[in-house]
């Protein structure tokens, strides 16, 4: 009968002779732990106390494998994000992530972007991932919306040991406030190419407005072509021939970053007959000093015209005034 341990096959098989002794056989493995490097597993077989092994030098066999560590990179959403104001640090997208079971190392790792943020408009400013950093930044300017950024974390040990994650950032518009503006008197017959400004007490992402990054239109009637909202610098001019009442100008602004970004205010004013602000002795000067002299004579009843704002005395008096 042939001696099935004596076999010519390589001494790294004993799994082999295993299979095909037809005597009874113990085998013992012994397995490497799980942990990244290299893992060496030992398979060992040997005959009972009632079989005799002629040949045990082939009964070990040893199998060596690299094990890589585990890697993983997790989905990611940033806070929400003023894009009128910007971020330059929204979230860090290697927070969550992990190596062989602990926090990411930036030595231990190599990054890249596998999918930038597409702009809402082409140009526009859009959400970035710094691959050496895993910061997220949000640029000022940035107009309203989702962006999602694809990347990839490699272990720098073994290059092809690599994870894949998405980060989610939603951009929001600025908060864009327009303000009633009421109490503006205007004196009939005279006019003004500035009476208020309807945006200075408006706000955008709550500062001041910027007549550049907003577009401002009239939604309302005014009663009268005279008067004119400019609306590149928010200023209300009201012409002279405006005649006396009371209006409303309705007006609405709009961020040019976010066109649906509006808001709506209006403004009421008077316009007025006017009055006379002449207070004080009118005289006769008669000695031209532009004083009121003693024996100088005043003009009690003296007749005066409006002349564009200005008080004059049609009877050619000097008409100097003189507090009461």
């Amino acid at each position: 009968m042939t001696d099935p341990f004596d076999h010519k096959g390589p001494s790294s098989e004993p799994l082999a002779r295993m299979l095909t002794s037809i005597l009874p056989f113990i085998a013992v493995a012994t397995p490497a732990a799980l942990i990244a490097g290299v893992a060496t597993n030992t398979v060992t077989i040997s005959a009972p106390s009632s079989a005799i092994d002629p040949n045990t030098g082939d009964n070990i066999a040893i199998d060596s494998d690299s094990v890589l560590a585990a890697i993983v990179a997790e989905d990611d959403a940033a806070p929400a994000v003023n894009g009128f104001d910007g971020a330059a640090a929204a979230l860090n997208v290697f927070d969550n992530d992990t190596l062989n079971g602990n926090p990411i190392s930036l030595d231990d790792i190599t990054a890249s972007v596998s999918s930038p943020a597409a702009p809402a408009n082409p140009g526009d400013p859009v959400p970035a991932l710094d691959p050496a950093t895993g910061l997220v930044e949000v640029p000022s300017g940035t107009p309203a919306g989702t962006y999602m950024i694809a990347y990839e974390i490699c272990e720098s040990l073994n290059p092809t040991n690599c994870a894949t994650a998405t980060v989610e950032i939603n951009v929001e518009a600025p908060e864009i406030v327009a303000n009633d503006d009421t109490g503006v008197v205007v004196p009939a017959g005279t006019g003004s190419d500035d009476i208020v400004n309807v945006l200075e007490n408006d706000t955008l992402s709550g500062g001041p407005i910027d007549p550049a990054k907003i577009a401002v239109t009239v939604t309302g009637p005014v009663g009268h072509p005279g008067v004119v909202l400019d609306r590149a610098t928010g200023a209300i001019s009201v012409s002279s021939d405006v005649p006396e009442g009371t209006y409303t100008l309705e007006y609405q602004i709009c961020e040019i970053l976010n066109p649906t970004n509006c808001a709506t205010a209006s403004l009421s004013f008077a316009v007025i007959a006017p009055t006379s602000s002449v207070e004080g002795t009118v005289f006769l000067d008669e000695n031209g000093d532009q004083n009121y002299d003693i024996g100088e004579r005043p003009k009690h009843r003296p007749e005066i015209a409006r002349f564009q704002g200005v008080q004059r005395q049609k009877d050619r008096l000097r008409t100097t005034l003189r507090s009461l």
